[in-house]
């Protein structure tokens, strides 16, 4: 099992909306997605919050892998797209080598 860890930059304007949004994830229309994530192969994913910054905390073999998986679901692309216009850093969700990872 490999361990990957995330950071992003959610713009100041959205941090209530990216929590809330967060939030409905486990009760709205969008709880199907937490499926979609164990389905991909992800064992364990922990989002953490301080100030402005997402540390998002991955368990799985294959991250790549998993967000191939992720992206061909109707559920993950509207998520996704969502998500995208609140982050200053980069988004890119489809390949870990775009993504800030910590060492």
């Amino acid at each position: 099992m490999r361990k990957y860890c995330i950071v992003g930059k959610i713009k100041r304007e959205y941090l209530e909306e990216y929590k809330e949004k967060h939030r409905e994830l486990h009760m709205g229309p969008y709880r199907e997605l937490l499926k979609v994530i164990k389905d991909s192969g992800v064992h364990q994913e922990v989002i953490f919050m301080y100030e402005d910054l997402v540390i998002i905390y991955y368990e799985c073999e294959d991250l790549d892998r998993a967000y191939e998986i992720q992206g061909k679901t109707a559920v993950a692309k509207n998520w996704n797209s969502i998500m995208e216009p609140m982050f200053a850093s980069e988004y890119g969700f489809n390949k870990s080598e775009s993504l800030p990872t910590l060492e």
